[in-house]
């Protein structure tokens, strides 16, 4: 799914100014509870939405996957850079023989331990990703 950068700063500015046009129109009241609590959720929000449209101003991200052996690291960078694909298999389970689709991870998932040091992926051309294993220095 390709987002579009502008469209999406553009409604996180609309949602902002909504945001701070509401916490504008509480009640300020020391009374009032309720309206003191409304306040901060919506301050909380409003300092969220800021941080995610500094975020995603950001031109270039350098993403790194860390984690115990097998919680899914491998899957993830497979899933975030597409790197899965449609495949078939026989099903021998019953005596009618048919054939079963499903989408897989294109790199070894499911055991854990597939990549077990320091791999930079890297888009070389359009529409390709390199892999490159980089060795622990001793």
């Amino acid at each position: 799914m390709k987002v579009n950068k502008d469209t999406t700063l553009n409604q996180i500015s609309d949602l902002k100014n909504l945001i701070e046009t509401e916490i504008e129109n509480i009640d300020n009241s020391e009374n009032n509870v309720y309206e003191h609590l409304r306040k901060k959720s919506l301050e909380s929000k409003l300092k969220r939405l800021v941080k995610i449209e500094e975020i995603f101003q950001i031109e270039k991200h350098n993403i790194v996957f860390i984690g115990t052996i097998g919680v899914g690291k491998t899957t993830a960078i497979c899933h975030l850079f597409n790197l899965i694909g449609d495949f078939e298999k026989e099903d021998n389970t019953t005596k009618i023989k048919k054939t079963i689709k499903y989408v897989d991870s294109l790199l070894s998932t499911g055991s854990g331990r597939t990549t077990i040091s320091e791999v930079i992926l890297s888009k070389v051309i359009k529409h390709i990703l390199k892999l490159n294993h980089i060795q622990k220095r001793s």
